[in-house]
């Protein structure tokens, strides 16, 4: 992949530090925590919470789980999340993500509450 010219790289800069200094808050808690439903393109479909940095599953397809995780607000970028698993993703607005797992599955998920 051929590097960007530096001009191109001061404008992106530019833009993320803009976004950064901005009063509209990404990833914050109050957009990620309550209960979610996720779908995967490998067929499964999941309910968890999330408090905090903190998703707890607790179904998967049906059958009751309690498996812990975390992830990471903002990385690697604004507006993404690094999943302790090695997913990342990114939340539009407030209610809908979309992420790619470690694995290279997609994953879709709505805010329930």
């Amino acid at each position: 992949m051929a590097a960007l010219p530096r001009q191109r790289k001061d404008a992106v800069a530019a833009r993320c530090r803009t976004a950064a200094q901005g009063n509209r808050p990404w990833c914050a808690s109050a957009q990620t925590d309550g209960t979610w439903i996720t779908a995967t393109s490998a067929g499964d479909w999941a309910v968890f919470t999330t408090s905090g940095t903190t998703i707890t599953v607790t179904n998967i397809d049906g059958v009751s789980v309690s498996v812990v995780g975390s992830f990471t607000a903002n990385a690697p970028w604004q507006g993404m999340a690094t999943t302790n698993a090695g997913g990342r993703g990114f939340l539009a607005g407030n209610g809908v993500y979309v992420l790619e797992t470690a694995n290279g599955y997609a994953e879709l998920g709505v805010k329930l509450r």
